[in-house]
């Protein structure tokens, strides 16, 4: 087996969990010697996940890219590289099993830090970083794992920008009730919204890399907190009559903005200055809405004919 997550490496913070990528033999191999301990199995995403006394949780990943990363582990333990696993073997309870380096462990946590609603977002985000920060690397050799990897993590469909307002927020389980581009009108921190400096020219949805990489930071950035005001009026305040607390609507918007708002280099933008964007926080946002509500700004919302 392979051990990977907090109980392979220091992310300084206690673990919540056990985690392993393991044959489907293994896990059956741990319930006859577990079996009078073990509360209750249930599936994971990636394989299943059990509950016992005395222990934390063990998740098992038994999917078809954690048994390709297992087979490398053992290559790479093998030829004594020492790129995947670290130079020691564990045993425990008579299982062999090995450790993740910090540089897969890495590889691990970018393959899910876009995961859609994941109660571990900041979790993994701190990861992240933290590994980054003690100079670790994804090693070379993962870089088609980490493709099919990411293919089988985010198993649901990814929002397309290229098509018109109406359709991109249609069917989104959200209901709308002004116009989303007149929102933007009223929490812009600029002259104009942020994000119609980036547009495609005649674009309603769809940005330019181009045009975002001219502008300033202060405009970049802005783009990510306009959008993430906008989410935040729509998603929350606007359908609690504005009862929600403010701060919390703008974190669960910044958080979605960073996973699943969007796809590719923007989104990795919002989410790579996550914090930066966090500091930005204006609480007057809803204020700002109410005051261009009644001075007529805000249109109402008009859904697209079928």
């Amino acid at each position: 087996m392979l051990l990977i997550g907090s109980k392979a490496f220091d992310m300084g913070r206690k673990p919540s969990d056990i985690d392993y990528i393991a044959m489907p033999y293994h896990i059956e191999s741990f319930k006859r010697f577990y079996g009078d301990k073990i509360v209750v199995t249930q599936p994971s995403h990636f394989g299943t996940t059990v509950f016992m006394i005395g222990s934390d949780p063990i998740e098992f990943d038994t999917s078809e890219t954690g048994q390709e990363l297992l087979a490398m582990c053992h290559a790479d333990w093998e030829a004594k590289r020492f790129e995947l696993v670290r130079p020691e073997i564990n045993q425990v309870s008579g299982a062999l099993y090995l450790t993740a380096s910090p540089a897969l462990l890495l590889a691990l946590k970018l393959t899910h830090r876009y995961l859609k609603n994941s109660p571990h977002f900041l979790k993994t985000m701190s990861d992240i970083h933290r590994l980054r920060g003690l100079g670790h690397e994804v090693p070379h050799i993962l870089k088609d794992w980490s493709k099919a990897r990411i293919a089988a993590t985010y198993n649901y469909k990814h929002p397309v920008l290229d098509q018109s307002k109406t359709s991109f927020f249609k069917d989104d389980g959200v209901g709308y009730i002004y116009d989303h581009d007149t929102i933007h009108e009223a929490v812009k921190t600029f002259d104009v919204p942020a994000f119609n400096l980036i547009k495609l020219d005649a674009a309603e949805v769809y940005c330019s890399k181009e045009k975002f990489m001219a502008q300033s930071r202060e405009v970049q950035l802005a783009t990510v907190l306009e959008e993430s005001l906008v989410l935040a009026l729509e998603r929350s305040q606007i359908p609690t009559n504005f009862e929600f607390d403010r701060y919390q609507s703008f974190v669960m918007a910044l958080g979605k903005v960073c996973t699943s708002i969007a796809s590719g280099w923007w989104r990795a933008f919002s989410w790579e200055n996550y914090h930066e964007v966090l500091s930005m926080y204006d609480d007057t946002y809803v204020d700002r809405f109410k005051k261009a509500l009644a001075e007529g700004i805000i249109k109402p919302y008009v859904a697209e004919a079928a």
